[in-house]
């Protein structure tokens, strides 16, 4: 709660979770409380990033729910990745690509 109340202040939270179940829940928690403020970084295209969906899930059934999260909160092309890879990705991996170019 007292990190709720926080990110309150701000007009806008970016959340750069990893591209799994997890962090798709913990998008969808903090999105119940702040509503438009917390966005889900994510590319608008993943064709560029497809190669780096390289994380086994533990189990299909997480990774069921988390196709299910993924159309739920709306993001369509994400839901895809996970269709089409079978894999998730860790936000580290996009962030060090970002930071090599």
């Amino acid at each position: 709660e007292l990190n709720v109340q926080w990110f309150n202040s701000y007009d806008r939270v970016l959340c750069t979770f990893d591209y799994d179940l997890a962090g798709l829940q913990m998008f969808a928690s903090l999105k119940d409380r702040l509503q438009n403020k917390a966005v889900f970084v994510q590319p608008s295209d993943y064709s560029d990033w497809l190669s780096s969906f390289k994380k086994v899930p533990d189990s299909s059934v997480k990774l069921q729910k988390a196709r299910e999260l993924a159309a739920y909160l709306g993001f369509t092309e994400l839901r895809k990745v996970f269709t089409d890879t079978r894999k998730f990705m860790e936000q580290e991996l996009m962030l060090n690509m970002v930071m090599d170019e």
